[in-house]
């Protein structure tokens, strides 16, 4: 059973019948692209959450919004120490936004690496090299 629904064809109408439940993360004109996007910010949450769930095991604390800022820092360290998966995390932010990538990661620690990613993207777009006039 496919319990996906084309938005594109949708917008506009009335859905009258049935349940729908589910997250839509963008709308554009490339239906190709925005699976590719969605994918990418899938991979970059599934990433991210195996990383929470080793972090969760060995950082400790009896504190939980210790234990969440602590996760979220590693959360950016690890990010900061692969070349690849700052890569990654860029394309997949620049694709779908932030808040895509917040509503694709399921953990009470989200928001403080959301949080987190916001600064780290700021950071990041600063270091890049400015364009000659």
């Amino acid at each position: 059973m496919d319990n996906q629904i084309n938005v594109e064809k949708m917008l506009g109408s009335s859905i009258i019948t049935g349940h729908v439940a589910g997250n839509i993360y963008s709308v554009n004109n490339s239906p190709d692209s925005s699976i590719e996007q969605q994918k990418n910010i899938r991979e970059v949450a599934w990433e991210i959450t195996d990383l929470i769930k080793n972090l969760e095991t060995s950082l400790s604390s009896s504190d939980e919004t210790v234990k969440k800022v602590r996760i979220a820092a590693s959360v950016i360290e690890h990010i900061n120490s692969d070349p690849s998966c700052t890569q990654r995390v860029l394309s997949a932010i620049k694709a779908g936004g932030i808040q895509a990538l917040e509503q694709a990661l399921n953990h009470p620690a989200a928001s403080f690496i959301i949080g987190a990613l916001e600064d780290w993207k700021k950071q990041k777009v600063k270091q890049l090299p400015q364009s000659a006039s």
